[in-house]
């Protein structure tokens, strides 16, 4: 989620956390008196609430975050806070883990996929987890307070944690290195900080890297996996026979997969492919948790399974705060973040890589089959989402009500009887067979995120078009 203000400079609002952190404009919002302000207003939460903590800072790949990260790093060990900063750009989720591992707590200089003239900060607890809404909510508030130059100390590089998260990975890919001899995955990681992790683990023998070099302009595009921009990755996984393709985000958390013949699988499928294997091939209990944008096919391996599921609102923090409070079996959101409860309660594109290798070698199946078998068994899926850009901001009250009242009968003189809904993060309704609609305005820019699934391709299409059609004609009058 973007937060940005036009004005520059150092100002109270200039600063305000979304989904997943604080990301702004670099230059305009983003700047080192507001990296300073922030750092050190989070210092002062840390010591209010937890004194004697720790800190890791880590940093992505972009246009002078490595920068930001030891101008960071130095007001929160002028704080007075043990300040461990990497000594090269490492992946989000590696603080993620060396958070939890070391019971402190995380700071990553990253605007994960958004474009490269954004930076951001995003903020992780001793949990391993994203920060909860209480915690950057106080944190803002502590923003007025700060000193235009905080007091600042010295703080070395530890080149000590690329080794100490790599050992983490080797250890979920014990055994999968020899079973690999001959065969090829194919990674994209966006020229971020996510690259080379999979050539340690699993041989670089073994991994076709694309866009594997830094670029702090991305190529030109937003660092973010989804299907627009995969189409090198598809082509490649084609030509190379590769077992699968993968793509990782900008910072290394987010993933995506294309199957055996060049075709990209959409998270609706992708999650269920792990609860598949956790839940009903491996037997393993506890609560499937998924975000309200994802699929029918989750909840429906939950019920095969006899295991409980819930809903929860966009943002995999909100996933990561139910994986911390209780019996969470896997946790997966639309945007491609997916996490065993067992683990740390974060997203982490490597490891979902090592975990899907894990998935296909022991049922000896390709992408494709996998996902077959799971449409026999459990019902199709087709889904897409699709963005309406509108020329000025909707109010999601009333949006819900205008929905409600003259879409949800049109769409019923098509055959789709409304059957239930849900009220987080705007609209979501169910139809027949599990078919659904999302409709969810953009709580920061003039924009509608329309979401849908159904069990053929024409009736997901139906619906989207109809959705979009009658939203622009609502909106843009």
């Amino acid at each position: 989620m973007i937060e940005t203000q036009k004005k520059p400079g150092v100002e109270a609002n200039a600063v305000r956390f979304g989904t997943d952190g604080w990301r702004a404009v670099m230059g305009e919002d983003f700047t080192f008196p507001n990296v300073r302000r922030t750092a050190w207003a989070l210092a002062q939460w840390i010591n209010s609430n937890a004194p004697g903590s720790s800190i890791f800072i880590g940093y992505d790949k972009r246009f002078a975050s490595r920068e930001f990260a030891e101008e960071a790093a130095q007001v929160l060990a002028g704080a007075g806070l043990e300040t461990r900063l990497a000594h090269e750009a490492i992946p989000t989720p590696a603080i993620s883990y060396l958070a939890k591992t070391h019971k402190s707590y995380g700071l990553v200089v990253t605007a994960s996929h958004n474009p490269a003239i954004y930076n951001g900060l995003k903020i992780k607890t001793p949990d391993g987890a994203s920060a909860p809404v209480r915690l950057t909510r106080e944190v803002e508030s502590l923003l007025t307070g700060a000193p235009e130059n905080p007091k600042k100390t010295g703080c070395l590089a530890d080149t000590g944690l690329k080794e100490e998260y790599l050992n983490y990975l080797r250890g979920l890919a014990k055994g999968l290195k020899p079973k690999l001899r001959g065969k090829k995955i194919a990674a994209d990681y966006f020229h971020g900080s996510g690259a080379g992790y999979l050539e340690e683990v699993l041989g670089a023998e073994s991994i076709i890297a694309l866009r594997k070099q830094r670029d702090p302009e991305f190529g030109g595009i937003a660092p973010e996996p989804i299907e627009k921009n995969l189409s090198d990755l598809k082509k490649q996984v084609k030509k190379s026979k590769a077992l699968f393709g993968v793509a990782l985000d900008g910072d290394g958390d987010r993933f995506a997969l294309i199957d055996e013949n060049g075709l990209y699988l959409p998270p609706t499928i992708v999650f269920p492919m792990y609860a598949y294997y956790f839940a009903l091939h491996k037997k393993q209990a506890g609560e499937i948790v998924q975000g309200v944008s994802l699929g029918y096919l989750g909840e429906r391996i939950a019920r095969k399974a006899g295991l409980p599921f819930a809903w929860v609102s966009v943002g995999f923090k909100n996933i990561a705060e139910r994986m911390v409070s209780g019996k969470v079996l896997l946790g997966g959101e639309e945007s491609g973040g997916y996490a065993l409860g067992s683990m740390i309660p974060d997203r982490d594109g490597s490891v979902n890589t090592i975990l899907m290798l894990r998935i296909l070698l022991e049922l000896n199946m390709k992408p494709s089959l996998l996902v077959k078998k799971i449409f026999k068994e459990l019902g199709a899926s087709y889904y897409e989402r699709f963005d309406v850009h509108l020329t000025k901001s909707v109010d999601s009250e009333s949006f819900r009500e205008a929905a409600l009242k003259e879409l949800m009968p049109e769409l019923e003189t098509k055959g789709y009887q409304l059957e239930n809904k849900v009220v987080i993060d705007g609209l979501k309704v169910f139809f027949g067979n599990g078919t659904w609609l999302l409709m969810r305005p953009s709580g920061t820019e003039p924009l509608v995120r329309i979401y849908a699934e159904a069990p053929t391709k024409k009736m997901m299409r139906e619906l989207i078009d109809s959705a979009v059609n009658w939203t622009k004609t609502k909106l843009n009058k």
